[in-house]
């Protein structure tokens, strides 16, 4: 009855939590019980086959471990982090189905520690300040409020991880990982918190969508030729991008290539012989850690949004690095949405969708405004958004009226609201709706009018 532990060493499992701050390894800061009865001091810490472990304090763990399922609670932080260059393993193990680690408060980790789980998981609803080596089968965020993956100015590995919180998850540092499956939320990344992907092509990426993506810069670190798929996008839009390498000559493009979407136009540059517009919606930036520049060719997605009504004569270009764009001759798919895919060029920069010269695409500069754009006058968050969403207006003017239209993808009228501008501020409740792409139309007495993209969870 008291499990395979208890039967090979006569030791009944017991249930662990802590009295105050301190080392792991020090009895003095633990308490202990047997299943349904009361908790006394305990003369010893936690081991493998122990019941739950339960962190309520500042703990620190700096040596290897043997333990059963570790639950770090709201207020607890567990800090495990060894204190040289000598890796410390925690191994953790389960007398029963649970998750090895349930974090709804802090777990940190450092660059020398690794966390193992046979078949295991853990779940986080707080942050998890991750510097080190994960290798359980899944780590999930489920928490309700915005989550922190990650620590400033450190790598940390996951093998796979799942994301299924509405709110989110913000990196603070760089991340590996081989895998991801989007639930719910979106990944926020930036130029200083990279997430990186280890694997080639799109089946190790599941449920990226428009409310569900990763929203800021991702990588791609693979060894030989093959596909690298982002799954990106931008402000509630998604718009994954695929990059081939067919050079087979080389062995050394396990270097990592880096790209972002950014909103709005590219730095103006000298167009092509035959290309008399590009894009202003959006753009495509691919940096790269390493050598590898060569034989690429790049898809890139277009929607209705982008204003591509001529796909016929639709390609993309890229820019030279001196000042010019360079037209890739994309061929795309047909009718928005669609994609478009270049020929093979090399190096890496700016890419953008473009007009040939006779052709009708718009490729407009976004639904919103220019004048609008320029002045950044309406700012509506959060988007993607649950409930409500919060209007802002940057610079108001004193008895303005504001007329506001949510219209569906179609432009058809679903809800209005209209106002003066008594405030910078209004909360317009969308919690009604299904999930899926709106439109919110602006206009002020001024008959200036804005039509942001809306995305609702």
């Amino acid at each position: 009855s008291l499990g395979w532990w208890g039967g090979l060493t006569c030791h009944q499992p017991e249930i662990f939590r802590t009295t105050a701050n301190g080392n792991w390894t020090n009895p003095a800061i633990w308490e202990k019980k047997l299943p349904g009865g009361a908790y006394v001091s305990s003369n010893r810490i936690p081991q493998k086959g122990d019941d739950s472990i339960y962190v309520r304090h500042n703990v620190l763990l700096n040596t290897s471990i043997l333990t059963d399922q570790v639950v770090v609670e709201s207020n607890g932080h567990l800090r495990i982090e060894s204190p040289t260059s000598s890796f410390i393993s925690v191994h953790s193990y389960k007398t029963k189905t649970q998750a090895e680690f349930l974090v709804h408060g802090t777990l940190t980790t450092n660059n020398f520690v690794q966390l193992f789980g046979a078949n295991g998981f853990m779940e986080v609803k707080g942050d998890l300040a991750n510097a080190g080596k994960i290798e359980l089968d899944s780590v999930l965020f489920t928490g309700n409020n915005p989550q922190l993956l990650g620590a400033p100015g450190t790598k940390g590995i996951l093998r796979h991880m799942r994301l299924s919180n509405p709110s989110g998850l913000t990196l603070q540092g760089h991340q590996e990982v081989s895998s991801i499956i989007f639930d719910q939320g979106m990944i926020q990344t930036t130029n200083q918190a990279v997430l990186t992907l280890l694997a080639e092509g799109s089946s190790h990426i599941t449920g990226a969508r428009n409310a569900a993506h990763i929203n800021g810069p991702a990588g791609v670190r693979m060894f030989g030729t093959g596909e690298r798929f982002y799954p990106i996008g931008r402000n509630g839009v998604y718009r994954p991008v695929i990059l081939t390498n067919s050079n087979t000559s080389t062995f050394d493009n396990d270097d990592e290539l880096i790209t972002e979407v950014v909103a709005g136009s590219p730095v103006s540059r000298t167009l092509p012989t035959g290309v008399n517009a590009v894009s202003s919606v959006r753009h495509y930036r691919i940096s790269r850690i390493g050598n590898i520049s060569s034989d690429f060719t790049i898809t890139l997605p277009y929607g209705t949004d982008d204003g591509v009504s001529d796909p016929g004569n639709l390609t993309l270009v890229k820019d030279d690095g001196a000042g010019a764009w360079i037209n890739l001759n994309g061929t795309a798919s047909g009718p928005s949405p669609g994609t478009v895919v270049s020929e093979t060029f090399n190096g890496v920069g700016d890419f953008v969708l473009a007009n040939k010269t006779g052709g009708t695409n718009g490729l407009v500069t976004s639904l919103v405004d220019r004048m609008y754009e320029r002045s950044n006058y309406a700012h509506l968050f959060p988007n993607p958004v649950a409930s409500n969403l919060t209007l802002e207006i940057r610079q108001p003017r004193s008895g303005q009226k504001l007329n506001i239209r949510l219209l569906d993808i179609q432009g058809r009228e679903l809800k209005k609201w209209s106002f003066a501008n008594q405030s910078t501020r209004r909360t317009l409740f969308l919690g009604d709706l299904p999930p899926g792409n709106y439109l919110l139309e602006i206009t002020n007495d001024l008959f200036q009018k804005q039509i942001t993209q809306i995305v609702k969870q």
